[in-house]
């Protein structure tokens, strides 16, 4: 009989769930392989349709950070959200839909929809946990 867990209360919960096997041990062939990279769909309305968000690489992230933080080592304000969904919008496939230099061209777009695109974007990347602490000055 499997053993059951107890609840604060002394009331007796599901059965305990059965230790997973060990992973496996990876070398370089498997990281470098991985499928690590996800894509979901993002509906927004103010541009009509529906657009995909990707998970970043290390490379977009140093991008990132390269492309947000001034000369003296503070994140920057300007283009912060715009430079995010430039990282982040991309096809079904993941391949991204915006370069660099389209970044001005992203930041004149309706605040309304850089703003959800970002929130995903957020949520996928983890962009804003020390960047809005840096912005804020905290």
């Amino acid at each position: 009989m499997a053993a059951r867990r107890k609840t604060a209360r002394g009331s007796a919960t599901a059965p305990a769930p059965a230790p997973r096997a060990p992973l496996a041990v990876l070398d370089a062939a498997a990281i470098l392989g991985a499928s690590d990279i996800r894509v979901e769909a993002l509906d927004v309305p103010e541009w009509g349709g529906r657009v995909y968000i990707r998970t970043w690489s290390a490379a977009d992230r140093e991008a990132f950070e390269t492309a947000v933080v001034d000369a003296g080592g503070k994140l920057s304000a300007g283009r912060f959200r715009a430079t995010v969904c430039q990282l982040s919008v991309a096809d079904a496939g993941g391949n991204l839909l915006f370069t660099p230099e389209q970044i001005p061209d992203l930041a004149r777009r309706s605040a309304a929809a850089i703003q959800r695109v970002f929130q995903a974007a957020d949520k996928l990347n983890t962009v804003t946990a020390a960047a809005q602490d840096d912005l804020q000055g905290n």
